[in-house]
């Protein structure tokens, strides 16, 4: 008989670690001998993450090439010379920051897992929870696939039809999916602890009110209730402190990478800006000034700001919980 897929963290995170294996961003695989399960690295995933890390270097570095062997106005040239090198140091960045803090990575997750299950004592709750975090992840990356499809689509019908334009654009189309995919990560992996720090932040205003409460009612003399709410308090406090030290890996694994993704998504937006601004003045843009085009370059424009919004909205949100 078949059993039923165990619901724990790894169930909730699942569309996403596929998406980013696939990519060569999640050199894992699932442990489940113990309970709960956890995140182990072998040699096999990790030769096949470096492998895909190296074709997609020379995918870019290629790109980066025809791009910038184009007869293109000199305005258009130097911008674009400087967001193929962005974007190419941004490339080979994140894979190497991935293989260096392999172990840092897995460790965050197996601790987050195990946390998980020191707060939420309810087997039921944890499971609405994991099963509502599973399917807004099934969401996200739904709308992100569509949304590279229509821009990889327009960018395709607006290029000149010939052999190099083609690789270009669809040397481009893998880089900027892995960098979405880093941004999902780090966006959920940010609401993931503004949730438990919330949960945590609650539970202890409550416990707090009701031990001050019982205080005044009973002229300070300690109650079974005060007790219990002590020892409750007691323990989210220390669940708090955990958390915290999780925060704290965080930071020292994915401090850099935010900032060099948030740096690049804003090198992108004044590329696609500049564009939008040629477009109005009516200035030469050469084979680039069609309309196909434009919506092409409105749509980029459009992601990376939602992005860049997104991922300081859910820092901030976790920092204000912390």
């Amino acid at each position: 008989m078949e059993q039923p897929e165990e619901i724990d963290l790894f169930y909730a995170i699942l569309p996403l670690f596929r998406v980013s294996k696939i990519v060569g961003l999640s050199p894992f695989n699932f442990y489940s001998d113990i309970k709960p399960r956890k995140l182990i690295h072998s040699f096999s995933t990790l030769a096949y993450s470096i492998a895909v890390s190296v074709i997609i270097v020379i995918a870019q570095a290629t790109a980066a090439c025809i791009d910038l062997s184009q007869n293109l106005p000199t305005l258009l040239f130097i911008t674009t010379f400087i967001y193929t090198s962005v974007s190419l140091t941004v490339i080979i960045t994140m894979p190497i920051i991935s293989i260096i803090k392999i172990k840092s990575v897995s460790n965050i997750i197996n601790e987050l897992s195990e946390f998980d299950v020191l707060l939420w004592n309810d087997l039921n709750k944890r499971r609405r929870i994991y099963k509502m975090t599973r399917l807004t992840l099934v969401y996200e990356l739904l709308i992100e696939i569509l949304l590279a499809i229509f821009v990889l689509t327009f960018f395709n019908l607006a290029s000149p039809k010939n052999i190099f334009n083609i690789l270009s654009i669809n040397m481009h189309f893998l880089p900027n999916c892995i960098e979405h995919i880093v941004d999902l990560h780090v966006i959920n992996l940010m609401f993931l602890l503004k949730q438990r720090f919330s949960e945590i932040n609650n539970i202890l205003f409550v416990s707090n009110d009701r031990i001050r409460d019982s205080k005044r009612s009973t002229c300070n003399k300690i109650s079974p209730e005060m007790n219990l709410s002590a020892r409750e308090v007691d323990r989210f406090q220390r669940l708090h402190s955990s958390l915290s030290n999780i925060v704290y890996l965080i930071n020292s694994t994915f401090g850099f990478q935010i900032l060099m993704n948030v740096a690049a998504k804003l090198f992108v937006i004044i590329f696609h800006s500049l564009f939008a601004v040629v477009t109005i003045m009516k200035y030469d843009r050469g084979t680039y000034g069609s309309l196909l085009f434009n919506v092409a370059s409105s749509s980029v424009l459009f992601m990376k700001i939602v992005h860049l919004v997104l991922l300081i909205m859910t820092v901030n949100a976790a920092e204000n919980e912390v």
